[in-house]
């Protein structure tokens, strides 16, 4: 009997601390290495996704195979879509199990942390593949901000009157180049089948692209799964998970969880972010 396709799953993680994350110091694009704790988060990270992928066989490089089920799949002559679909039903979210099959393809951001947190990870994991590094994928620029504590650039806002998002690259052009990062994510992962990809990005980009996709995107917005509220949209921690599937028919997008540091043994959860613009706060 037939089953529904499993969706397109792609997990963004948040790249370990740095000395700024803990100094509070603001980054944006300055290219700031991990410090001690962010390569054991990484470790960490990286654990998780060897314990998980055991249970997968292959962890990288392999696309989803229904070859072998009921009425193969076949593309529709009009679209992308998938008509047909015939795999493993879809399983629910499981914090315990964040994949959905094995890992087929690995994106970062070309700053030092996200670089280093995915070697790292991946080599912890056991996972021998070379990740597509990108510079559409890094942090928001933060002008003047830079390199500055974070409270001394939210008091210059509150001095200057000025909105923590006028200092830099715009929130609009940064939405704009990872969502076309993004359209070739998802594209090349519906048209090569694949089953979970990772991005290595940072927690600016995080949150202001996972809050677009809910709340902006047209013609329909990401739904969002029982878990979470729009009002927990913010802040990632270092190393955390961010889940999003992709319904291989309609093409519906779903948040599955927010942040989600069940991986992550003996850390506390830092409320802010130096180079997140939290409203109301700043």
């Amino acid at each position: 009997m037939p089953h529904s396709l499993p969706p397109l799953r792609i997990i963004l993680v948040r790249h370990g601390q740095t000395d700024h994350n803990k100094a509070g110091i603001i980054q944006g694009q300055t290219d700031i290495p991990l410090n001690d704790e962010g390569r054991r988060q990484a470790r960490d990270c990286g654990k998780k996704i060897r314990e998980v992928l055991a249970g997968f066989g292959d962890s990288v490089g392999a696309d989803l195979d229904f070859s072998d089920s009921v009425g193969d799949t076949d593309r529709d002559s009009n679209s992308n879509r998938l008509s047909t679909p015939t795999a493993a039903p879809t399983t629910d979210w499981n914090p315990k199990n964040p994949f959905n099959g094995p890992i087929s393809a690995v994106y970062t951001s070309d700053l030092k942390r996200c670089v280093e947190t995915t070697d790292i990870l991946l080599a912890t994991a056991g996972i021998d593949t070379k990740a597509a590094r990108t510079p559409l994928l890094r942090e928001r620029y933060m002008g003047e901000l830079e390199n500055k504590p974070a409270v001394e650039g939210r008091q210059r806002c509150r001095d200057e009157n000025r909105h923590w998002d006028s200092f830099g690259e715009s929130n609009t052009h940064m939405v704009e180049r990872l969502s076309k990062q993004w359209d070739t994510i998802v594209s090349r992962g519906l048209e090569e089948r694949q089953g979970t990809v990772l991005v290595v990005t940072h927690g600016g980009c995080i949150t202001r692209f996972t809050n677009y996709l809910v709340n902006e995107l047209q013609p329909e917005p990401f739904a969002l799964s029982s878990l979470i509220s729009v009002d927990s949209l913010r802040s990632p921690q270092n190393t955390s998970f961010t889940v999003f599937d992709i319904d291989r028919n309609t093409f519906q997008g779903t948040l599955q969880v927010f942040a989600d540091i069940a991986h992550l043994d003996g850390v506390e959860k830092r409320v802010s972010n130096p180079d997140e613009y939290v409203p109301g706060r700043w």
